[in-house]
């Protein structure tokens, strides 16, 4: 039987950044998840490309 990778999500850092921290990151990604993201880069002079859906 083949394995799938895991898909990391937020939560799973909840251990190492604690509760506070992950609902902070979640309540500030609300405001796109109407948005399709395409690439998000942690270098501040590059750019976030997005589109909305729908």
């Amino acid at each position: 039987m083949e394995r799938r990778p895991h898909l990391v999500k937020i939560e799973d850092y909840e251990p190492h950044i604690g509760a506070a921290s992950v609902e902070k990151i979640m309540r500030k990604a609300r405001r796109f998840r109407d948005y399709h993201i395409a690439h998000v880069n942690s270098w501040p002079k590059l750019k976030k490309v997005y589109t909305k859906v729908g």
